[in-house]
């Protein structure tokens, strides 16, 4: 990550991995699979959300959680460099 220039900690980038694997997972599901927090992980989709990597819609009062453009962008240069 750091090298595209995109610093984020670790469990920033484990809710991101997260999404991509899962695009279009439910936030409850994310917070169970990874043990986190609500709040924690809350925390980091606001992150997510304000860098343009994920974006978050509702269902009910279920979130709902997908990659934007950019971060399908960022999935693709990760497995460039991956492969």
């Amino acid at each position: 990550m750091r090298a595209y220039g995109i610093e984020m900690s670790a469990q920033i980038v484990s809710i991101f991995l997260y999404i991509a694997a899962n695009n279009g997972c439910y936030k409850r599901e994310m917070d169970i699979d990874l043990d986190l927090k609500s709040s924690t992980s809350t925390q980091n989709i606001q992150r997510l959300v304000t860098r343009d990597f994920v974006r978050k819609d509702y269902i009910g009062n279920l979130m709902c959680l997908e990659l934007t453009n950019n971060g399908e962008r960022l999935v693709n240069r990760l497995e460039m460099v991956i492969r």
